[in-house]
């Protein structure tokens, strides 16, 4: 799968302000780290197929 951005809407079948919970059993991913340092800390899902890494906060994908 080729993911298409549609800004601020979505990136292939990733729905930005969805819970990223939906997402989890469909595709393989890795945690890759928890930024508390910024304003509105996020969490780094990378995902291998699609190769493309996402950021959630409060449970919800940002981008």
């Amino acid at each position: 799968m080729i993911p298409v951005l549609i800004p601020f809407k979505q990136v292939g079948v990733f729905v930005l302000g969805q819970d990223i919970i939906q997402y989890l059993d469909e595709f393989e991913f890795e945690v890759r780290e928890m930024s508390e340092e910024g304003v509105a800390p996020s969490i780094n899902y990378t995902f291998s197929n699609p190769e493309m890494t996402l950021f959630v906060s409060d449970g919800k994908l940002t981008l």
